[in-house]
């Protein structure tokens, strides 16, 4: 009883925090108590990235959109194709704690916990009970797939995108409730953090976006307060993202750019189930997914989708989450549609 009255009102707010940030170092010691980090791929391009602007920095200047620090000093456009004002969250430590470890340690911390608040915000719009805002933050952000994207894969650029998504949902679902103003502004905030730290995962949330407002104007849900607010949102998202977005255009525009290889890997229904009941991070293909306790989360409430209830507004989104995983999976003919080299 004295807890459930601690864990209320303001007090609670900052148990909670203290909790997420707490945790979040906790997590992320596990990686490092050995004194050492081991790199993987795509973290050999983020910390060559990262450097670069750390120097640039240090000498006040922007850093130049062809890096030369590392891959062989041929001259990459990472820093210039690739989103890195996010980054920062990398960068700053770098040039404030001389212990690189050290530095690297408060950074993936930092950005665990940030994916945690940002998770607890989107869930503070439909729920004031703490233990839901905890472990749904929790659930949300120690999953499988983000773990293995910041502590083995080196996916930081997918780990930041995945951070600042719940903004994105947030914004969209106040423009619904007819908060516009709010809903433009956190839209904006959530679409302008992404694309400063992921292409990918921009194109994901525009065509979810997309397909969310289309199926509201077949609802007939879809008002002209509601497009304006998405419009505004859309001018403050441009006007934040302009550095990344006019380096990406002037890089694509006047250089014939060689591009990374393209293509959609599905995923096996099989190695998915065998690679969910395995308690490892290591980065294969049959275990990089969201894990066997999400999955079971997961059926339980497919199971809930067939209880009648009074309040059903829920469900939808069972559907859509149920919709997407299916898609991951090499079910869908991806390559006799000419897609998986796109």
């Amino acid at each position: 009883m004295k807890l459930r009255k601690y864990m209320e009102g303001e007090k609670g707010e900052i148990y909670l925090l203290s909790c997420f940030f707490i945790l979040s170092f906790i997590v992320t010691y596990f990686y490092f108590y050995k004194g050492y980090f081991k790199v993987g791929f795509d973290d050999i391009v983020h910390f060559q990235v990262f450097e670069s602007i750390a120097n640039a920095f240090e000498n006040h200047r922007l850093p130049p959109l062809v890096n030369f620090i590392g891959f062989s000093a041929n001259g990459e456009s990472f820093n210039g194709m690739y989103p890195w004002v996010t980054s920062l969250i990398f960068v700053i430590p770098r040039l404030l704690i001389n212990n690189v470890i050290l530095a690297l340690y408060f950074s993936m911390s930092i950005l665990l916990f940030i994916t945690l608040f940002n998770c607890c915000l989107l869930l503070k719009n439909f729920t004031n009970k703490k233990s839901v805002l905890f472990f749904g933050s929790v659930i949300y952000s120690f999953n499988q797939y983000n773990l293995i994207n910041i502590y083995n894969r080196g996916a930081l650029g997918e780990a930041l995108g995945f951070a600042f998504l719940p903004l994105v949902f947030l914004g969209i679902i106040k423009i619904w409730q007819k908060e516009y103003r709010v809903g433009s502004l956190f839209l904006a905030l959530g679409m302008s953090l992404v694309i400063n730290s992921h292409i990918l995962t921009t194109v994901i949330c525009c065509l979810y976006l997309i397909i969310f407002e289309l199926f509201r104007l077949l609802l007939r849900k879809l008002d002209f307060k509601e497009i304006k607010s998405i419009i505004v949102a859309a001018f403050i998202t441009i006007v934040a993202s302009a550095y990344t977005l006019s380096n990406i255009i002037k890089l694509s525009l006047k250089n014939d750019l060689t591009t990374p290889w393209r293509n959609i890997l599905t995923l096996d229904w099989n190695q998915f189930v065998a690679g969910s009941t395995k308690a490892t991070l290591a980065f294969q293909t049959y275990n990089y997914n969201f894990g066997m306790f999400i999955l079971i989360i997961m059926i339980v409430m497919v199971v809930m989708l067939f209880r009648s209830c009074k309040n059903t507004s829920w469900k939808k989104w069972i559907i859509i989450s149920c919709i997407t995983f299916v898609l991951t999976f090499s079910w869908v003919p991806y390559k006799y549609i000419g897609l998986t080299e796109t």
